[in-house]
């Protein structure tokens, strides 16, 4: 029977393989698709799926990807889940927005933890923060990406600076509860409209 030291060790070595594994030509098996064409329908555009502006003839994108929300039945870690369980969750909050995805900065911590950081775009301005210590996040966002967001704003300004944890200072006005991408600030604007009534 192993003692905790030996879980330990067996953890740090499944953690390491799985790190650098890739990094030694250990990659999955690639399926290739076969030799049929597939041909694709045009969707008729109809004025419910316009788009102003220079993409007028196209039809306006739909996201469908699923969000990140922090579950209280989980601790304050966030869980990437189903979009349909994000969107109840941001409808039943009392403060919503739009946000651009800024940056990510990972923690020089031992548990470490992502801080991810959006601006808002609708309503109003600010910086909204997302994640912190123990909450991994690497890949999950990307710089300029667009998502619909349950936000907490705070009573004044707060920083997030962290010099132990290498988390340089950040104001940030507000933290988010969920999120959800979206593929145009448009869409946004809808879903949140959507989500109003």
């Amino acid at each position: 029977m192993l003692d905790r030291r030996g879980l330990l060790a067996i953890r740090a070595w499944a953690l390491l393989l799985v790190t650098f594994a890739p990094a030694f030509g250990c990659r999955g098996t690639e399926v290739k698709p076969a030799d049929t064409e597939v041909s694709v329908p045009k969707l008729p555009l109809d004025a419910s799926s316009a788009v102003v502006g220079d993409d007028a003839a196209t039809p306006a994108a739909k996201s469908t990807g699923n969000g990140w929300m922090v579950r209280p039945e989980r601790g304050t870690n966030p869980v990437y889940t189903e979009r349909a369980v994000v969107l109840e969750a941001i409808k039943k909050a009392a403060h919503r927005a739009v946000l651009v995805h800024d940056e990510v900065i990972e923690e020089c911590s031992s548990t470490g933890g992502s801080h991810a950081f959006f601006t808002i775009v609708q309503p109003g301005k600010g910086v909204v923060h997302y994640g912190g210590h123990a909450a991994h996040l690497m890949n999950a966002f990307e710089k300029g990406q667009v998502w619909v967001a349950a936000i907490e704003p705070l009573a004044s300004p707060e920083s997030v600076k962290n010099e132990a944890w290498c988390v340089p200072d950040r104001k940030v006005d507000a933290r988010a509860t969920a999120l959800v991408p979206v593929a145009t600030r448009e869409e946004g604007s809808r879903l949140l409209e959507e989500l109003a009534r």
